[in-house]
């Protein structure tokens, strides 16, 4: 991480800009965005980011209704993500979803835990038509993922008959971009 400090003695006008630009990766900021925006926007690289899971869960209804189908579905299974040029083929994921359904359409809100066989982690928020497809931000992250942030857009469908009675299978692909902040 690098700091810049610019001290300016004499005369200065303000329709004239100062530029810098970082050593390590040759952004070009202006000295008026201040030394936490060029840190900020040097410390992070944006890449894509693709997920193939699949898993199962357990759902339970808490309304079942014509006027309002409410469920609570809790899950597990594996993954595999690519992010940027690398691929992990070993994820585990746990979800958590409270899905409502009216007039055939579902909606809902999800959270997810995408977890590398060290215990590193993050955290996706799904919501809108989860089940048809949705937006999904990342929350949080721990080791090699903290300070992660980004967005995309998923499609979670549900296949195979069940294995137990109240248990749903899934694959989900999910795809778009984040910000991860460069290692040191």
């Amino acid at each position: 991480m690098s700091i810049i400090i610019c001290f300016s003695f004499g005369c200065a006008s303000t329709s004239k800009k100062a530029w810098v630009k970082c050593p390590n990766c040759g952004i070009v900021v202006s000295v008026k965005e201040g030394a936490e925006t060029f840190q900020r926007m040097s410390g992070e690289k944006e890449q894509s980011f693709s997920i193939m899971a699949v898993g199962s869960g357990t759902a339970k209804t808490l309304s079942d209704s014509k006027a309002l189908t409410v469920h609570n579905i809790v899950g597990q299974g594996t993954a595999s993500a690519t992010i940027g040029d690398k691929t992990f083929d070993d994820l585990i994921w746990e979800f958590v979803a409270v899905v409502r359904i009216i007039d055939g359409y579902t909606v809902g809100k999800g959270y997810y835990k995408f977890a590398t066989p060290n215990g590193d982690y993050f955290i996706l928020e799904a919501a809108g038509a989860v089940l048809e497809g949705g937006t999904w931000d990342i929350l949080h992250g721990t080791g090699k993922w903290l300070g992660i942030t980004g967005r995309g857009n998923g499609r979670l469908l549900i296949q195979g008959k069940p294995l137990l009675p109240d248990t749903e299978q899934y694959h989900l692909r999910l795809a778009g971009r984040l910000r991860l902040p460069k290692s040191e």
